[in-house]
């Protein structure tokens, strides 16, 4: 095998275990899920809030867009064209 061929299969390889590793990880965190909501599920009391905190979990502050957006570009290209 060429040096090349050698390197590839090392990636391949690397690019394997990589996939494993995270698929590993993705099961546990499914079997750490499905352990939560077993518990929960003991009472429906408990999974009631559990499920209203699901849902209503707040979401992140929203940042402004970087770019003008449509209507934005078009107003500030009017004004500037009034300008001129």
């Amino acid at each position: 095998m060429t040096e090349w061929a050698d390197q590839a299969a090392t990636e391949d390889v690397e690019t394997a275990a990589e996939m494993a590793a995270n698929t590993e990880m993705a099961a546990r965190m499914a079997d750490m899920v499905v352990m939560a909501t077993s518990r929960v599920a003991d009472s429906p009391a408990r999974m009631a809030v559990w499920a209203v905190a699901a849902v209503t979990k707040p979401l992140p502050p929203q940042k402004s867009l970087p770019f003008p957006t449509e209507r934005q570009a078009f107003l500030l290209w009017s004004v500037q064209a009034k300008a001129v």
